[in-house]
């Protein structure tokens, strides 16, 4: 049991590394690109249609993880019809200059008063809202193209980002553990439960632990 896990933290430490040092190139890049990663899909019921994304970013020595949800009303009573902007969906990859990562960013101008910001340790967490202006009418009234298009009534969703340096600090714990382990561990003729030294041990069992000694007595 304790072999197996011996193998599983190895097999972790590894794959901690390797994220690691994904972070690491990820940061390194991302002063002079943006990259990220885009989630979409639908969903619409008789009255309103809603587009749900999800969204990984990295820019500028932050990485960004995005939630958010578009509302958009029906323009006729039991009639949806689907915004350009999500007529593709699924799982895209996108390369651009280096992005600000704020509100502005993340919900189209227009948000309300409701959606608010808080920072910890270098960390920022975006919490997004948006409502319908309610001087502006009837949402459902508002169209840009009467046949593809009708701005969004509603948005709900948050966003946290956090410093390239904070996560790839926490990815090489394991690894440096694993390397403290190795470093520290017992030489042959050594207990391998306490380190204790064993030559001449005679008795099979190691005097200081009581683990018994695998084999013949250690020479």
């Amino acid at each position: 049991m304790a072999a197996v896990k011996r193998r599983l933290f190895t097999f972790a430490a590894a794959v901690s590394l390797l994220l690691c040092l994904g972070t690491v190139a990820l940061w390194s890049r991302s002063y002079n690109t943006s990259d990220h990663l885009n989630k979409q899909s639908v969903s619409h019921t008789p009255t309103e249609f809603r587009g749900h994304v999800l969204w990984l970013g990295s820019s500028r020595g932050r990485l960004a993880f995005v939630r958010r949800e578009d509302i958009y009303p029906s323009n006729l009573p039991g009639v949806v019809q689907i915004p350009t902007r999500w007529e593709h969906v699924g799982i895209r990859i996108h390369h651009e200059p280096p992005l600000r990562f704020d509100r502005e960013t993340f919900t189209p101008p227009g948000h309300d008063k409701r959606s608010w910001e808080g920072s910890f340790g270098g960390m920022q967490f975006l919490r997004l809202l948006r409502d319908p202006d309610p001087e502006a009418g009837d949402p459902r009234s508002r169209f840009r193209d009467t046949s593809r298009y009708v701005e969004v009534s509603r948005i709900r969703g948050w966003a946290l980002i956090v410093p390239h340096a904070h996560v790839a600090a926490l990815l090489a714990v394991l690894p440096v553990v694993a390397l403290l382990k190795w470093w520290r561990r017992p030489g042959r003729g050594n207990c391998r439960t306490c380190g204790y030294d064993l030559t001449g041990n005679t008795s099979g069992m190691c005097p200081e632990c009581g683990t018994a000694v695998a084999g013949q007595a250690a020479q």
